[in-house]
């Protein structure tokens, strides 16, 4: 049972902007992506949590040092001679990991939401800092047009000044609307 959803510079279903006739591609890469990669059976990398840092911070530019430390903690193991990532290297690419679904498929799934549902994007987040063509803004106002007309007064959509990561770097730009969201009064139980 869930109540409510909170979607953060997320979208609830990764959605194929191509269309239907490139899933299965996708999905033919993504088998082959994860075949290679556990094929493959490399050690992991241990480096010094200062390296670690470094990395990271130059891989996610939009991240304060301080927040990158933060996620360092929960996503990194210490080991003897220094750190190793937890993340798994299947999940390296987004496309090679994500279950794409066509836009008739996007539409269905929506209508068996139940919960009500905040859909909060940062204008500077994911979808405006890794994609750049107009293709990604047209998904994106499909995404949001699709889950107003389907889930009417259960959706909120709002935009918020921030990166990717404006709940870590700018958490005053989403608590207040997080906050009025749970509060809401409108929380009848809803079966998944």
């Amino acid at each position: 049972m869930v109540n409510k959803l909170i979607l953060l510079d997320t979208w609830p279903f990764a959605l194929d902007p191509k269309g239907i006739e490139c899933l299965l591609t996708y999905r033919r890469g993504a088998i082959e992506h994860m075949l290679q990669t556990e094929a493959s059976q490399k050690p992991r990398q241990v480096v010094s949590p200062e390296e670690m840092l470094q990395r990271f911070l130059k891989n996610n530019n939009h991240v304060s040092e301080e927040n990158a430390r933060l996620l360092l903690q929960r996503g990194t193991t210490k080991v003897a001679t220094g750190l190793i990532l937890n993340r798994d290297r299947r999940l390296a690419l987004p496309e090679h990991s994500l279950n794409f679904i066509s836009r008739e498929q996007f539409v269905h799934f929506a209508k068996q939401l139940q919960a009500c549902i905040l859909h909060i994007k940062a204008m500077q987040g994911y979808y405006n800092v890794k994609r750049e063509n107009d293709t990604d803004r047209d998904v994106m106002a499909f995404v949001v047009d699709t889950m107003k007309s389907v889930l009417k007064e259960r959706y909120q959509y709002t935009e918020v000044p921030g990166s990717h990561y404006v709940h870590l770097n700018q958490p005053e730009n989403v608590a207040g609307i997080i906050s009025a969201f749970l509060q809401c009064k409108e929380t009848r139980p809803h079966h998944l």
